[in-house]
């Protein structure tokens, strides 16, 4: 459920990657939590996890990545397929948590479209 700061841009959201994530791709995901508020990427947290980190470090951090869905229409539509096969699910709920409607409204027209749905008169939603 978004949060009050978050839903007015002034939330905080402290986060890393492996070394595998590029620097273009690092500023794709300070642009998208951006629109949350302050994004903090946690550079000894990415050194130490560059370095191999400890067995409880990693466990951690894969805990974290598979409790969010994110990524191109196209690869956030196959994560969601999984977990409703996973979790024999009739239908899907989904929420954006970004800082204004206009992000919002992109993110769910993204998803929209990965899955083919349209509104029942056919229009675009504007």
């Amino acid at each position: 459920m978004p949060s009050t700061p978050s839903q007015i841009g002034a939330g905080i959201t402290a986060w890393t990657c492996t070394v595998a994530v590029d620097e273009t791709e690092r500023a794709h995901v300070r642009e998208l939590l951006s629109a949350l508020g302050r994004e903090l990427f946690h550079r000894i947290l990415h050194l130490r996890l560059a370095a191999g980190g400890n067995d409880e470090m990693r466990a951690g951090v894969e805990y974290l990545r598979r409790r969010v869905v994110l990524g191109a229409p196209a690869t956030v539509k196959a994560r969601l397929l999984d977990l409703q096969v996973q979790f024999e699910a009739d239908e899907l709920m989904v929420i954006t948590i970004t800082g204004d409607y206009r992000t919002r409204f992109e993110s769910y027209r993204l998803l929209a479209a990965a899955f083919d749905l349209r509104q029942p008169d056919g229009g675009s939603g504007r």
